[in-house]
């Protein structure tokens, strides 16, 4: 499992920023850079990756799942209350105050994601490629818009 936020050093490269990242299968370019990137935890996931592509190129069949942010259940709306923007999106509809920002991020229902992962894996498992790259990613909400919608359910 990975994050489409192994993408985030294409912010800051303006050779490929305008490229459709998430059209992009394959083993992460050299311009997408880990200390190029916000936290620890996409570098880390960038490195994973590298390692895994390594792995492939000596014969090991693997499947890499870059999923987007997770959001509420599709149904019962649950949220893991102790992730850090879980938290935050709550204390923004508890003070029904949300930030000036431009921020999109692009959610995708925790339900969702894992009946993606397990059709893409049965997918998976009947090819013959050595390497599969999917990314599990919804709709990408402004923070704005994303509140409003919250509060209306």
């Amino acid at each position: 499992m990975s994050s489409i936020g192994v993408f985030d050093g294409i912010q800051k490269n303006p050779k490929i920023s305008d490229q459709n990242f998430l059209a992009y299968e394959g083993p992460l370019p050299v311009e997408i850079l880990p200390e190029r990137m916000l936290n620890g935890y996409n570098q880390s996931k960038w490195v994973s990756e590298q390692l895994v592509w390594r792995a492939s190129m000596k014969g090991l069949r693997v499947t890499i799942y870059r999923i987007a942010q997770l959001g509420a259940h599709s149904v019962v709306h649950m949220v893991d209350r102790r992730d850090a923007l879980a938290g935050f999106l709550i204390s923004c509809i508890a003070l029904e105050q949300v930030p000036e920002t431009e921020l999109s991020l692009p959610f995708v229902g925790g339900d969702e994601a894992s009946r993606a992962i397990v059709l893409l894996s049965l997918k998976s498992r009947a090819k013959e490629d050595c390497c599969q790259v999917y990314h599990v990613t919804g709709t990408e909400v402004g923070l704005s818009d994303f509140i409003s919608q919250t509060q209306a359910r």
